[in-house]
């Protein structure tokens, strides 16, 4: 894995930055791929991530239960920062909502961090906690309330819909089939 400084918690600090940054910023451009980068950059399943994968970064559950926070955290952080230049807006019109947020972050990305160092673990619940992320992708490009849900109104979030809901299922199967592979080499 290589040394990491603090933990990882600088590296997935920067993820969430990189991530929060990108979000923001897609918002502000009018083109139709923006649109669609959009629907996924600013999609909860894709945000969740970010502290799934922060906690399986640090490595072990203790470690993801601080480091999930901590790039939700800096996500959210950077989603706002850049929002306030890129709109020219004072950083103070967004405290209310960054406060929701940064709750939110802290409550829901402890579990979040904690679920992804769990999927370094071998066997059914190291499989539950991997497929987590694919499996909350093809739900919400489902039934996520603040987009439209009927196909056709918008090509952006049609193709985005499809395209998470083709690499959600190729995901889930990819990692229950390596988990079960890894369980019958381990039972010969």
């Amino acid at each position: 894995m290589g040394a990491r400084f603090g933990f990882g918690f600088v590296e997935v600090s920067a993820f969430g930055v990189a991530v929060g940054v990108s979000a923001s910023a897609v918002n502000a451009v009018g083109l139709p791929t923006a649109r669609f980068a959009g629907y996924l950059l600013n999609s909860g399943w894709l945000w969740a991530s970010v502290a799934v994968a922060a906690g399986w970064w640090t490595g072990t559950r203790g470690r993801g239960a601080v480091a999930g926070p901590l790039a939700l955290l800096a996500t959210t952080g950077a989603y706002y920062a850049t929002d306030s230049v890129v709109r020219g807006e004072s950083m103070t019109s967004y405290w209310y909502e960054m406060r929701v947020w940064f709750v939110a972050s802290i409550v829901v990305g402890s579990v979040l961090g904690i679920v992804g160092a769990s999927a370094r673990r071998p066997g059914l619940w190291g499989l539950l906690a991997r497929l987590a992320v694919p499996v909350g992708a093809a739900v919400e490009m489902v039934w996520l309330p603040r987009w439209d849900h009927r196909f056709g109104l918008d090509p952006a979030l049609d193709l985005a819909r499809i395209l998470v809901w083709v690499a959600s299922a190729l995901c889930m199967v990819v990692l229950a089939r390596t988990t079960l592979e890894r369980r019958t080499e381990g039972t010969r």
